[in-house]
């Protein structure tokens, strides 16, 4: 702000005004940022390091890829600088590409790529293959030099040249100068024509003095970059008149009126001598003495400090302002140099002027400048006077002050899209699994993008948790119908059967799966041997369960297609929509008795899913209770003389949980506690008839089921999740009525951002769109739906009161 005011109320010249610091990089970040705020002509007179420029960064990648066998990340940073002549959509979809089959090393850069990723069906294997060809024709030069044995250092220089040669990486620099020249950057443009030079010299260098040497990669790449990053490049002054930003020991200043010199700290004025050294003090005065000419020690560094200092004080005619931190970036105190106390001997008049705080200024030099004050919402009546002329700019001022101006009001409202819109999105049939009601429930604009809009993360090929469900799925059935088809089944399978039938089940199932990363890796091949073992053991503990009850495993894997047409999972919504859900139970258990068939379906969980009545009611948790209906129906066309009730729903949690051992712990005992670590979850039938065909052993707490026993026989209600029948029926009911308004609440065209949160759960937690959708509690209409605290009577009465409502209003607009 002086030099603004300097140039604007005393006329001085941009070339009469200076800035100068002991260190140029901790301030030339801030350099385009404050003096392009205030329209100032600057140049800043610093050498750069060439390092990390695009085009020395492009030939670091390229010699990147040769070292890694075309490593995926190596590639990409070859082709993302710029260089290649490819264009980026194309990129874009070749990198998507690779992250989704998991394609690596030059032996799957060499050869005709055929793999389809599991998502995308439709990709363009011809483009694809044609940008492989040029890609690997670019590097061509490269990977044929550092594949010879008998190559030498000049061979590896030589297929480099070839490399920028090839790409004409000269003109594209001449290309990009130009380019920086007609948008007024001349520094940037003057950086760029310098840069072929610096390479072609070193590559000159690098040849004349290792250039018969053996070549490798290693070696040859670590040689180069020790060059390069030595290498520097400065320019002159692109214009006339600016003012100079430049280091006390660099930079030359003629004709200054006016000289700001900043960053007056210890440690920076005079900068820190290197400590230790190869000689000492003693040794350096010894050479000296013989004639030995050394680079300037710490005693001499000291004395040039002071000569620039001298310099550079005395260079200003008019004005010298001097300035310190009082902390550093990370809030710690410093100290200010000892060049403050000395001028303050020398001039016992100054004073130092300590800003306790920043104070916004009404300073309107330039629109960039005076938007800070429209920031600070000063609401004075110069404050109004600025906010009125800026909308009454047109364009990016206006729209800019628009957006100021109305941020501390901004509210969000959560609109909905229209039925029309929302029947474009979805059709007028809406096909999907209980997952995707799941998903509206936890949050409807998360389904939005996911269904509506059709967002997904990238298709990243390798073995994750998803994939571990999926194994064990596909194992499990596959040990099914093995058992099935074998002489024995379930209550009658010997140990040794069982665990074989298991591992040729799980052996197949991942011979079988379609994730191509699956045995990539050392890593991922000991994930499927542990996996094997919790197969063993999940098997194990399966048919523990089993051959404690009556139930009979009937089906497994069963999956409902359109052609099933059961009603448990066709739902009629509002302006003759349709829902159709689909879906698969894992497994059917059935129990036939006195003229009943009781019914239970298990469903096999890699993760931690807990059971909870409490989010089935807000409809976070539908999946168990939706399938018990379709269970129900299915049963009812097989046993058509029977009468059909719910003996339980049921999660499996395929895990190895972690044992207590207690030393002296019989093989029995030790499976037992196995055994109830490993029970399933979820609610059973609290009729005794069915709760014993689960558990014949039943004694106090069930190894099998989520029941407990008292001592008197009665069940524990805390320690145990059960229902009765009637609440059986009651929760089916309600999960088909809440089924059909989370549809109805899709065609309303819903959108709205709000997640629920309980405890400690949100559904923001693991949400792969929390970063597009800008939700935050601190802005107004923002908020979490919090999940009220009800037991599960509470629970099943608010169900029996909006089932009845439900089927009231069912009646009516049937009599209608």
């Amino acid at each position: 702000r002086e030099i603004n005011r300097l140039i604007r109320e005393e006329h001085y010249r941009y070339r009469e005004i200076a800035v100068v610091t002991g260190s140029v990089a901790i301030y030339e970040n801030y350099a385009e940022e404050i003096f392009g705020k205030y329209r100032i002509s600057y140049f800043l007179d610093t050498a750069k390091e060439v390092l990390f420029h695009p085009f020395i960064e492009w030939i670091r990648a390229a010699l990147e890829v040769i070292a890694d066998d075309f490593s995926y990340e190596a590639v990409f940073r070859f082709l993302r600088c710029g260089f290649c002549r490819i264009e980026e959509e194309k990129l874009d979809r070749l990198e998507n590409y690779l992250l989704a089959v998991g394609l690596r090393g030059k032996s799957a850069w060499k050869k005709r790529w055929l793999r389809v990723p599991r998502r995308e069906k439709h990709c363009d294997l011809e483009e694809l293959n044609s940008m492989r060809q040029q890609i690997y024709g670019i590097l061509s030069p490269l990977v044929d030099a550092f594949s010879s044995p008998e190559a030498k250092t000049s061979d590896g220089i030589r297929a480099l040249y070839e490399l920028l040669t090839g790409l004409e990486a000269e003109q594209q620099l001449w290309e990009k100068e130009a380019e920086y020249l007609s948008m007024g950057m001349e520094a940037k443009s003057k950086e760029y024509g310098q840069m072929y030079r610096v390479v072609m010299e070193l590559l000159e260098k690098y040849n004349r003095l290792l250039g018969e040497e053996p070549l490798e990669i290693g070696a040859f790449t670590e040689v180069l970059e020790a060059g390069l990053s030595a290498a520097q490049v400065a320019v002159i002054p692109p214009a006339h008149d600016g003012v100079t930003i430049g280091d006390i020991e660099r930079t030359r200043l003629n004709h200054i009126k006016v000289l700001f010199f900043i960053g007056v700290n210890d440690g920076i004025i005079p900068k820190s001598a290197n400590a230790g050294g190869i000689l000492s003090e003693y040794e350096r005065e010894q050479l000296q003495e013989a004639d030995m000419e050394l680079a300037p020690g710490a005693r001499e560094q000291a004395f040039i400090q002071r000569f620039y200092l001298y310099r550079n004080l005395t260079k200003p005619s008019e004005r010298l302002y001097l300035s310190y931190a009082r902390v550093d970036s990370e809030g710690k105190t410093i100290r200010p140099s000892y060049l403050i106390a000395a001028l303050r001997m020398l001039f016992p008049a100054l004073e130092v002027k300590e800003i306790d705080r920043i104070v916004q200024l009404a300073d309107f030099s330039t629109p960039e400048a005076a938007v800070d004050y429209l920031i600070s919402g000063s609401r004075g009546e110069l404050w109004y006077a600025l906010a009125k002329w800026f909308l009454s700019q047109e364009g990016a001022k206006k729209e800019q002050a628009e957006k100021i101006l109305s941020a501390p009001f901004a509210c969000y409202r959560g609109e909905p899209i229209s039925r029309a819109v929302a029947q474009a999105l979805y059709g007028r049939k809406l096909e999907g699994s209980v997952t995707r009601l799941e998903r509206f429930a936890s949050c409807a604009y998360a389904h939005f993008l996911q269904y509506g809009l059709r967002l997904g993360e990238r298709e990243i090929a390798g073995f994750e948790n998803v994939d571990i469900g999926n194994l064990y799925h596909a194992a499990l059935e596959r040990y099914s119908r093995h058992l099935e088809a074998s002489e024995y089944d379930w209550f009658t399978v010997p140990d040794e059967v069982r665990d074989a039938l298991a591992k040729d089940a799980m052996q197949e199932a991942a011979a079988a799966y379609p994730n191509s990363g699956i045995f990539d890796t050392a890593e991922q091949i000991h994930r499927i041997k542990r996996m094997q073992e919790i197969f063993l053991q999940t098997v194990w503990a399966l048919t523990e369960q089993v051959q404690r009850g009556r139930f009979v495993p009937e089906q497994f894997e069963i999956t409902f297609s359109e052609a099933d047409n059961l009603n448990a999972l066709e739902f009629l919504l509002n302006d003759a929509m349709h829902l159709r859900l689909r879906g698969r139970i894992d497994r059917l258990d059935t129990c036939a008795e006195d003229g009943k068939v009781y019914v239970k379906i298990i469903d096999y969980k890699s993760g931690n899913t807990r059971f909870q009545l409490l989010r089935l009611y807000q409809g976070l948790q539908l999946q168990l209770a939706v399938y018990l209906n379709a269970a129900v129906e299915l049963c009812r066309r097989t046993h058509p003389h029977s009468e059909i009730l719910p003996g339980g729903i049921l999660y499996y949690h395929i895990d190895e949980p972690v044992l207590e051992y207690r030393e002296g712990m019989s093989r029995e005992e030790t499976e037992r506690m196995l055994l109830q670590a490993l029970r399933p979850d979820g609610l059973v039938n609290r009729d005794e008839k069915i709760y014993r065909a689960m558990d014949q052993t039943l004694e106090g707490r069930s190894d099998v089921i989520p029941l407990e026993l008292k001592k008197s026989g009665e069940i524990s209600e805390a320690r145990s999740q059960t229902a009765g029948t009637e609440e059986f029926f009651c929760i089916q009911e309600y999960a088909g009525l809440q089924v059909r308004r989370l549809g109805q609440r899709i065609y309303d065209g819903e959108i709205r951002i709000a997640p629920y949160r309980e405890k400690t759960e949100c559904s923001c937690d693991f949400c792969p769109y929390r970063t597009v959708c800008g939700f935050d509690p601190k802005i107004a209409g923002y908020a979490y739906r919090h999940m009220e605290n009800l037991t599960k009577e509470e629970l099943l009465d608010r169900m029996r009161t909006e089932n009845a409502k439900e089927s009231a209003q069912d009646k009516m607009g049937q009599g209608e």
